[in-house]
């Protein structure tokens, strides 16, 4: 009787170990790609106009926009809430190359803005391990 007590105390023991080990490594993978993401839109270079704004579901906030590059090819962006609430439908947008910003221009002006949002700890480590990127 005892010895059924403590192989379900083992066998419990065992499943928690493997779930808490199963979360760290999903934890650090998902971290990985999400930074390898982050990386690869930082590092894109683009100019266009603002065509749409959309939501990636049916439901949900506009937080993406459509843009008409020079090349006639539409692509969809995502900045920072920010400043997706300061670009309208016909502004141009310049990403320029490596770099942390957009420059949106107006009828009457341009003004650069934060482009993906950026803990302290990801921007340490952006810096240390990405040098050539501009993320301030």
């Amino acid at each position: 009787m005892k010895s059924n007590i403590n192989k379900k105390k083992f066998v419990i023991f065992i499943v928690i170990i493997g779930v808490f080990t199963l979360s760290y490594f999903s934890k650090k993978i998902i971290n990985k790609n999400r930074q390898q993401l982050i990386r690869n839109n930082i590092s894109k270079e683009y100019k266009g106009i603002v065509t749409n704004k959309k939501s990636p579901n049916r439901k949900g906030a506009k937080t993406h926009f459509e843009l008409l590059t020079n090349q006639n090819e539409k692509i969809l962006i995502s900045p920072i809430q920010s400043t997706l609430n300061q670009i309208n439908i016909g502004d141009s947008i310049y990403k320029l190359k490596n770099e942390n910003f957009i420059i949106v221009y107006d009828s009457v002006k341009s003004e650069r803005m934060e482009y993906i949002y950026l803990s302290d700890k990801m921007k340490s480590e952006f810096e240390n391990n990405y040098p050539y990127l501009i993320i301030d």
